[in-house]
């Protein structure tokens, strides 16, 4: 019997004269190739003044009721206001080219039951770019964490969401209860003490 040649030495290089075949006027591109993924960094949440801010909304003791968070660069959040003009102050100070990150501190009931609720909202600008929209969306849990808890969590591009009645029907039906039926005959109390504390640290 003839000897078998011996097969050929096994190599994991590629092999280089493989490509695709180039469209007009374009060169061939390798094969195998692999397309850039750009990676997200996270949000930079270290400023030291955003945490005792969100912990002044979260204070029972202060008439603090909004704290807005924004970009300084790519991934740097800073704080941009803080104010006790809630909705109103938001609405005059969001931007259509910016992306917000707000606490708003509400209350809501009838005049026998109140109870504070928190409302995390994200606002991106209708004329924010399609990069920037998705940097921030990879960046809202960051902002999230230094937020904290909170009874509602939305975003929204349009201005007109940002409407107390539409807000608190949300806080309702987050709940799944409507508070207006009962009475609240030990009167309102809170734990936003220990929330601010939480925060603060």
């Amino acid at each position: 019997h003839r000897p078998r040649p011996a097969p050929p030495e096994r190599t994991n290089e590629l092999r280089p004269h493989l490509s695709i075949p180039p469209s007009p006027g374009l060169p061939p591109v390798p094969f195998p190739f692999s397309l850039p993924f750009a990676q997200v960094s996270m949000a930079d949440t270290s400023s030291p003044e955003l945490a005792p801010a969100v912990a002044d909304v979260r204070c029972d003791s202060t008439d603090t009721n909004i704290c807005i968070l924004g970009y300084e660069g790519k991934t740097k959040i800073a704080l941009k206001y803080t104010g006790s003009d809630g909705l109103d102050g938001l609405k005059a100070r969001i931007s259509d080219s910016e992306v917000h990150f707000c606490l708003l501190r509400i209350v809501t009931g009838d005049q026998e039951t109140k109870r504070v609720k928190f409302v995390y909202i994200t606002y991106t600008g209708p004329s924010v770019p399609g990069i920037a929209k998705g940097r921030a969306g990879a960046h809202r849990t960051d902002v999230e964490k230094l937020i904290g808890q909170s009874h509602l969590n939305f975003q929204t591009d349009d201005v007109d969401d940002l409407d107390d009645a539409a807000i608190k029907d949300k806080l309702l039906k987050a709940a799944g209860a409507n508070y207006d039926l009962g009475s609240n005959s030990a009167g309102y109390s809170t734990n936003a003490g220990s929330i601010k504390a939480h925060a603060a640290n």
